[in-house]
C-alpha cells in the first residue's frame, strides 16, 4: 500500500482510510493518551472478570508499608512507605496503587521501579510494591493450578491450534479478478467485443515462481495479456491487466452485439513443481441482442 501511495496509484477510498487512520492515531497518542486507558480500553473490563485472588498483579504490601511516614526518634514506629507519592506520580493513569488494585491499572510496573529506587536509597529491601497475589497479602498460599487457569489454558490452546490449522491450509498463491467497472464492454478495432479485467496475483511462497494465466470459456472467447506467464518474486504480488475478446459473427444490420452476460473462469497455474492452480469465476459482459425492426412480434 505504501508503494502504491508513493506512486500516486491509491484511490479515493484508500486515501480516505489512511487519512482517517492517521488522524485517529494522532488523536490517541498526542491528545487522549492515558485517558483512553481509563475510559475506553477494554482491557480493564476484561481484567476485572478474569482475575481472582490467586492471580499475580501489581500490588502494594500494606503489612510492610503501613503506617506511612518518615521514621523519627521517639515517635511511633512507621512502615517502610515514606509516603513520597512517587508511585502515583509516575503512574500513566494517575492511580495510587496503595489503595489496592484498580480497574485503571495497566500493569506497566512503573510504580514498582519508582518504589524500588526509593527503597534502595533508604537502604531498605525492595518489593514494597511488586507482582504478588492478593491471597499472599492475606497470608494464604497462592494456588497456581486451579479451574480458571485450566479453562483459560484450554481456550488459548484451541485458539493456537485453530491459527496453526488456518496457517497450514493457507494457499501459497492467490488470484483476485476485478472487472473494469468504468466500461463493461468495448468494441475492438477488428469488430470483436472486448472486456477488460485486472488480475491481482499474489505469490505467498518464500521462493520466486512463474505463473501462467489461462481462460476457460465457451468457443469464440480469447484471452489477451501483455505478459503471460508472469514471474513473481517471493511474498510479492502483481497486477496484470488482461482482455477477453469475443469473436462472434454478426449481421451488419444488427447494431447490438449478441449474447448478454456469460460466465467465464480465470485459471492461475504454477509452472514448476509442485504444480498448483487457483480458479476464479467471473462474467463476460455484452449487450443483449436487439430485435430487428422488420422481425415480426406480437401485439
Amino acid at each position: 500500500m505504501l508503494a502504491a501511495w508513493s506512486q500516486g496509484r491509491l484511490g479515493g477510498a484508500s486515501m480516505g482510510f489512511l487519512a482517517a487512520a492517521a488522524a485517529l492515531a494522532y488523536f490517541d497518542f498526542a491528545i487522549v493518551r492515558q485517558t483512553f486507558c481509563k475510559y475506553l480500553c477494554p482491557y480493564a473490563r476484561f481484567q476485572s472478570v478474569l482475575l481472582d485472588g490467586d492471580s499475580l498483579v501489581v500490588a502494594y504490601d500494606p503489612g510492610r508499608g503501613e503506617p506511612r511516614g518518615k521514621r523519627r526518634k521517639g515517635a511511633a514506629p512507621a512502615g517502610d512507605c515514606v509516603d513520597c507519592g512517587l508511585c502515583q506520580a509516575v503512574c500513566p493513569t494517575g492511580i495510587d496503587i496503595r489503595q489496592g488494585l484498580q480497574m485503571e491499572c495497566i500493569g506497566c510496573t512503573q510504580c514498582i521501579d519508582a518504589c524500588d529506587g526509593v527503597m534502595d536509597r533508604l537502604g531498605r529491601a525492595p518489593g514494597l510494591i511488586a507482582y504478588r497475589s492478593l491471597a499472599s497479602l492475606e497470608g494464604r498460599r497462592t494456588r497456581l493450578v486451579r479451574a480458571r487457569v485450566l479453562a483459560y489454558g484450554g481456550m488459548l490452546a484451541a485458539v493456537v491450534a485453530a491459527f496453526v490449522a488456518v496457517l497450514a491450509g493457507r494457499a501459497p498463491l492467490d488470484l483476485q479478478v476485478e472487472h473494469n467497472a468504468s466500461a463493461l464492454y468495448q468494441v475492438a478495432a477488428d469488430g470483436r467485443l472486448s472486456n477488460a479485467y485486472t488480475l491481482h496475483v499474489q505469490n505467498r511462497d518464500r521462493r520466486d515462481h512463474v505463473y501462467r494465466i489461462r481462460l476457460e470459456a465457451p468457443d469464440g472467447y480469447e484471452l489477451v495479456a501483455g505478459v503471460n506467464p508472469l514471474l513473481i518474486a517471493a511474498t510479492d504480488s502483481v497486477e496484470a491487466r488482461v482482455f477477453v475478446l469475443l469473436d462472434e459473427e454478426r449481421d451488419d444490420d444488427d447494431r447490438e452485439l449478441a449474447p448478454g452476460p456469460t460466465p467465464i473462469r480465470f485459471v492461475l497455474e504454477q509452472l514448476e513443481p509442485p504444480m498448483r492452480t487457483v480458479e476464479r469465476d467471473s462474467t463476460f459482459m455484452a449487450p443483449v441482442a436487439a430485435r430487428r425492426e422488420d422481425e415480426p412480434h406480437e401485439g
